[in-house]
């Protein structure tokens, strides 16, 4: 599971995203109505020169969940900068659009790893077939934080070609990892695990009944 830590650090980095974005309302440095114009107005705000706002913005949009607001948040997934790109991504996890897979899959591949485990994050929530494999090749990815986040977005799809690399996981190097693994393989269900493979976990346990492990 992630630590509490990090989930923590992700839900006030929000908080205080949106209140930057509140303050600068109030001091009239960024126009924002509360009308019909909000959205319009937080879609601009993504360009905004300042990237506190921009960053801002995007988490802002998330909340709304507005579907017009899924291009302009593709479109800040390339943003110079890289915390306005990781607010990008879990707005578009927010929404749930299909329209931002693609895109998403590309931020897997991100300089920074922030944004990889922002994109990971929203492609689980979205749970699209079509982020398998890239998810799958994300396994190998040098951040741990990174691979423990997308070894739980498995467990959103529970799609069965999942489950091999999941085994292969319980080798990681890093416990997080492992554990996450071995909760999404729990979450997936023994049916579709390739019992040959079982000697693939650590020395834990995974997170199922020690019964259904040889059902």
């Amino acid at each position: 599971m992630i630590p509490l830590g990090v989930r923590r650090f992700c839900r006030v980095k929000r908080r205080y995203a949106v209140a930057i974005l509140f303050c600068f309302c109030v001091l009239g440095l960024v126009p924002l109505g509360c009308g019909p114009d909000r959205l319009s107005q937080m879609i601009s705000n993504l360009k905004d020169p300042n990237p506190h706002v921009r960053h801002a913005a995007a988490a802002a949009l998330g909340d709304i969940k507005d579907p017009r607001a899924v291009d302009p948040l593709i479109a800040a997934l390339k943003d110079s900068d890289s915390e306005v790109r990781h607010a990008a991504a879990a707005a578009l996890g927010d929404i749930k659009d299909p329209r931002a897979v693609d895109p998403l899959i590309a931020a897997l591949k991100d300089s920074d790893s922030e944004v990889r485990l922002g994109a990971a994050a929203a492609l689980g929530d979205i749970k699209d077939p079509r982020a398998v494999e890239p998810l799958i090749a994300a396994l190998k990815d040098t951040d741990f934080r990174v691979r423990s986040r997308v070894a739980l977005a498995f467990g959103n799809s529970k799609d069965a070609r999942a489950v091999n690399p999941l085994i292969g996981a319980l080798k990681d190097k890093d416990p997080d990892v492992r554990e996450n693994a071995a909760e999404t393989l729990g979450e997936i269900g023994t049916p579709a695990v390739d019992h040959s493979n079982m000697d693939a976990r650590p020395d834990r346990e995974w997170h199922m009944p020690r019964a259904d492990l040889h059902a």
